[in-house]
């Protein structure tokens, strides 16, 4: 972002380009971020697994077949910015109004099609992206909200450009169309917002079977020594403070468990945790044959008692600690 901001400087050099110079400050300031996050994972000698782990990691599992198989899913990405769509819809009238409006012509006409592409591009690699998380559309906003100004700034043109008896009908047109696409917004915010609620006025919350599971760990495995949970409840890591035998907190391929599995194998984890009735994980994750080099693993293994029944989990030791 910080060289196309370069070029784009370059390339309309100039005084009335003023604003480009402040875009340019703003792309510098994330690199400067990015820099910053390098230089502790420098520090703290993990900048070559981080570089493992988000860049190799993720070239691995992206190729031919993903990028076809990302443009047939298209429909997944309507439902996906479901809840952004009014965003969306701004961001394209934004688009329409640099492209053909008159009256917009500070906002040069390349760099709406440039934040285009990168919103597309974005869009393409969420789709396509190995765990197929949610939070990877979290990278469609910046451009659309650059985009999406664009299209306030087009309604507050034209609100001031009508005259005083348009006025009421164009303002009940804008807030039909803010009830509308908002909809899905409120829904997921009240689900969300019910499912805080109901966390919080739980009798027994997570964070506190999180909390007790933690100190269980804590006495019986050594400061620093890794730990590997057969489930999705990572807060196990954050509160028994000992970190992941592997890479991934749980498995969202067949790769990534197979890789999980090699690092159990070679004893490395201080503890395992399964969850009772062998639950937790996708089926399509832990197959047949995954359960049974666990099961192996786990034979070097030997149940702790007391164990962490109360809390659902089954807690396995090595042997030799």
């Amino acid at each position: 972002m910080t060289v196309a901001g370069v070029v784009l400087y370059l390339a309309h050099r100039s005084n009335r380009r003023a604003w480009m110079v402040s875009l340019l400050w703003s792309w510098f300031g994330l690199a400067l971020g990015l820099a910053g996050v390098v230089a502790v994972l420098y520090l703290r000698g993990n900048l070559s697994a981080a570089y493992q782990a988000v860049v190799l990691f993720n070239f691995q599992f992206v190729g031919a077949g993903d990028w076809v198989q990302a443009l047939g899913d298209w429909r997944r990405a309507v439902d996906a910015l479901q809840p952004v769509q009014f965003a969306t819809w701004l961001a394209l009238l934004g688009l329409v109004a640099v492209w053909f409006g008159r009256r917009m012509g500070r906002f040069p006409r390349v760099l709406a099609t440039s934040l285009l592409v990168w919103w597309l591009a974005e869009v393409l690699l969420a789709l396509m992206g190995p765990s197929r998380s949610m939070r990877y559309w979290q990278a469609v906003w910046p451009p659309a909200l650059m985009l999406a100004a664009c299209g306030f700034r087009y309604l507050q043109m034209s609100y001031r450009r009508i005259g005083r008896g348009q006025r009421v009908g164009f303002v009940f047109v804008v807030v039909t169309a803010l009830a509308v696409l908002l909809a899905p917004t409120w829904q997921h915010y009240k689900w969300a917002l019910a499912s805080s609620y109901t966390e919080y006025t739980n009798e027994v919350r997570e964070r506190d079977h999180l909390r007790e599971l933690g100190r269980r760990l804590q006495e019986v495995t050594p400061p620093g020594a890794p730990i590997y949970v057969h489930d999705y409840s990572t807060g196990v890591y954050l509160y028994a403070d000992r970190p992941c035998v592997s890479r991934f907190t749980y498995p969202r391929s067949h790769e990534q468990m197979a890789e999980t599995l090699v690092a159990l194998e070679a004893g490395r984890a201080a503890a395992i945790l399964i969850r009772e009735g062998q639950g937790g994980l996708p089926e399509d994750y832990t197959s047949e044959s995954a359960w049974a080099r666990l099961e192996a693993v786990l034979a070097d293994y030997e149940l702790a008692s007391p164990g962490a029944g109360d809390l659902g989990y089954e807690l396995y030791l090595q042997r030799n600690r």
